[in-house]
């Protein structure tokens, strides 16, 4: 049968360990011509139903077609009352009596949890995460005049998982931020909403010039 994709290791392990033991290994990398089906056939579906005769069956795996084809199965081989429940991701099933039945709706999918605290990570941050660890991340301090919108300092910019060139290009990044900043009127200076911004928007464009990345970037603003 195929390997599973991420039980490579593992598959090759227990092919190792074959060979080892003085079997001789048919895969389809030698003999492509042979194949094994990773799952039961109809007939052998059908022995195990007739062996189990189960009150009530749930087909597991597959798509929608896949379970209502085992589960039209499970109906010639098993007589009623049997119950044959057909569910998808989210149906809740009850059973009472020894009969079960559908009961409603839950919600479902994929829940992430945090590897230190076990608790949910949303999608959203899944993705900043992602993000940063693909492209590094730019903290963009400022200090402005509270009165007249002036640019006192900065930007000032550290970097956290950005490689040996884009380290370099810090310090002129910052001075052609610096320099795109200044541009701006007074007016937007005092809206700190627009200067985070801009700032944002400087400092991705100074390292898109210099080092042709532009990594996520974490703009601070302070007033004094």
């Amino acid at each position: 049968a195929r390997t599973i994709p991420g039980n490579a290791r593992a598959v090759a392990t227990l092919i190792d360990r074959l060979w080892a033991a003085g079997a001789r290994v048919v895969t389809p990398a030698t003999e492509p011509e042979v194949h094994v089906s990773g799952h039961a056939c109809r007939d052998e579906l059908r022995e195990l139903l007739a062996a189990v005769r189960p009150r009530n069956f749930v087909p597991v795996h597959g798509e929608l077609r896949h379970l209502q084809a085992h589960a039209e199965l499970a109906g010639e081989v098993v007589p009623a009352p049997a119950r044959r429940l057909v569910a998808r991701d989210g149906d809740l099933l009850s059973f009472s009596a020894g009969q079960g039945a559908l009961a409603g709706r839950v919600p479902f999918g994929r829940v992430f949890l945090d590897k230190w605290s076990d608790s949910p990570v949303s999608p959203e941050s899944l993705d900043e995460r992602s993000l940063s660890a693909e492209t590094g991340l730019v903290t963009a301090s400022v200090v402005i005049d509270r009165s007249s919108g002036k640019l006192v300092h900065g930007p000032m910019l550290e970097g956290r998982g950005l490689s040996a060139d884009e380290l370099a290009a810090l310090p002129r990044a910052a001075e052609d931020a610096r320099t795109y900043l200044l541009e701006l009127s007074p007016a937007l200076r005092a809206d700190d909403a627009r200067v985070r911004e801009e700032l944002v928007r400087a400092v991705r464009r100074a390292f898109r010039a210099h080092t042709q990345k532009r990594p996520t970037v974490w703009p601070l603003v302070s007033r004094i």
